[in-house]
């Protein structure tokens, strides 16, 4: 392979591991990739060999992101759950049971 900046054969490939933008918030994810290197000028640069760990990085993060409202939900019902085991009194429990799954179902 040769160096793209100086066009020398002696280069070496390594491992790196970088944080990557997600988004318009402060959200990033991490990707492990191969840089290639130039021993004879230090010029670093990626391939196309590169783009596809990157590529299956993003997109377990975004799997991560889409589940993690759902976990948010199932925990929520659990609270709901725990909540009416522990102080409803007897007689009233399947109403505001009902009511209160209804309720955490929509958020």
């Amino acid at each position: 392979m040769n160096c793209p900046n100086c066009g020398s054969i002696k280069t070496k490939t390594e491992n790196v591991t970088e944080w990557f933008p997600y988004g318009q918030t402060e959200q990033a994810f991490e990707a492990t990739f191969p840089v290639h290197t130039c021993t004879e000028c230090t010029f670093s640069w990626r391939d196309h060999a590169s783009e596809l760990p990157i590529d299956t990085a993003r997109a377990e993060y975004e799997a991560q992101l889409a589940a993690a409202p759902t976990k948010g939900i199932e925990d929520l019902k659990e609270e709901v759950h725990n909540f009416l085991d522990e102080y409803m009194r007897p007689g009233e429990e399947e109403d505001y049971r009902q009511a209160l799954l209804l309720l955490a179902a929509e958020i």
